[in-house]
């Protein structure tokens, strides 16, 4: 295998981070969306709309802490070290979460 063919990609949330009191986390958003759905008889769009703000300002707010920090440096290390390219990706909006991504 010749590490330079090659792209390793690790999704931030919940893989290399989590956060400490699961608020904003997937299963937090999935949850939310699933009970406002419920609660208010809405549809998916709708929850979804409802989710997005509280979200965004639950992101900002909350702490993160790595999964695995010895081992997913290490990891990571190892790799680059190995001539592997390895980049971090997330899914969250880049504008209202931009700085608090990179701060996590």
């Amino acid at each position: 295998i010749n590490p330079e063919e090659h792209l390793i990609v690790f999704d931030i949330d919940n893989t290399i981070v989590e956060s400490v009191d699961q608020l904003a986390s997937t299963q937090w958003f999935d949850a939310m969306i699933k009970f406002k759905m419920e609660q208010e008889e809405i549809t998916y769009n709708e929850a979804l709309q409802k989710t997005l703000p509280l979200s965004f300002l639950l992101m900002q707010q909350s702490m993160v802490q790595p999964i695995q920090l010895s081992t997913t440096v290490e990891l990571i290390k190892k790799l680059q070290d190995d001539r592997y390219k390895v980049i971090a990706l997330t899914a969250r909006s880049p504008e209202p979460l931009k700085v608090c991504t990179i701060q996590h």
